[in-house]
C-alpha cells in the first residue's frame, strides 16, 4: 500500500477525501518528490500490478511508480476511494483536536458517511479482488491515508502491538506472507 504525496489540501492543512463531491486536489511539487521516493525505494522489487483510486493524489502517484518501475497500465478501483466522512474539509488542527475520530457510528449525530466497518469492507473487497485476479503476484495500491491508517491498525493490532506511527506520511504498507490474510479478510 502506497499513500498519495502531499496534496495541495494536505500543504494547507486541510483533511480531503467525500463532502459531498470528492476534494480532489493535486500533488504539490513535494508529494510529486516524496512519491518519485517510493518509487525509487521499490525499484528493485518485482511489482507486477498497480492499482490506484481515481482521485488526482492517488492517480499522480501511482503514474510515478508506474513510469519507474516500467509496468504498463494502472488499474483503478472505487474500493481504493478516501474516507466519506462530513469532517472532511476541515482542518489537521480539528480533526487532531476531536483524536482523529472522524468516522460515522451510531450515535454520532455529528458525523455523516462511513463507519470504520464500510471503510473495512471496501478495503477487504479490494483484496479479495486483487488476490483473484492477480494470484501470487506484488501488487502496489495507492490511496489516501485513511485506508492504510485502517490496514495498520489491523496488522499490528493481530500482532498484539500498536499501529506503525507512521501518521499518514507518504511511505508503503506491505501485506506480504507469513502475514495471515485471513485475519483480516472474511
Amino acid at each position: 500500500l502506497v499513500r498519495h504525496g502531499e496534496s495541495i489540501a494536505n500543504s494547507k492543512g486541510i483533511s480531503q477525501g467525500k463532502k459531498g463531491e470528492w476534494e480532489d486536489t493535486q500533488l504539490t511539487e513535494k508529494g510529486k518528490e516524496q512519491a518519485k521516493k517510493v518509487a525509487e525505494r521499490l525499484k528493485d522489487e518485482t511489482i507486477d500490478v498497480i492499482y490506484s483510486s481515481d482521485l488526482k493524489r492517488a492517480k499522480q502517484t501511482a503514474e510515478i511508480i508506474r513510469k519507474r518501475l516500467g509496468l504498463s497500465k494502472i488499474g483503478f478501483s472505487k474500493y481504493l476511494l478516501e474516507i466519506n466522512s462530513s469532517l472532511q474539509g476541515n482542518s489537521f488542527t480539528y480533526i487532531e483536536s476531536i483524536s482523529y475520530d472522524v468516522f460515522a457510528a451510531p450515535g454520532k449525530k455529528n458525523i455523516k458517511g462511513e463507519t470504520i466497518e464500510d471503510i473495512a469492507s471496501r478495503i477487504k473487497k479490494f483484496i479479495h479482488y486483487a488476490i483473484e485476479k492477480h494470484p501470487g503476484k506484488k501488487i502496489i495500491a495507492a490511496n489516501g491515508a485513511w485506508i492504510v491508517t485502517v490496514i495498520d491498525e489491523w496488522i499490528f493490532t493481530l500482532n498484539g502491538s500498536t499501529g506503525n506511527g507512521s501518521g499518514g506520511q507518504t511511505g508503503t504498507a506491505r501485506l506480504t506472507q507469513p502475514f495471515d490474510m485471513g485475519n483480516i479478510i472474511d
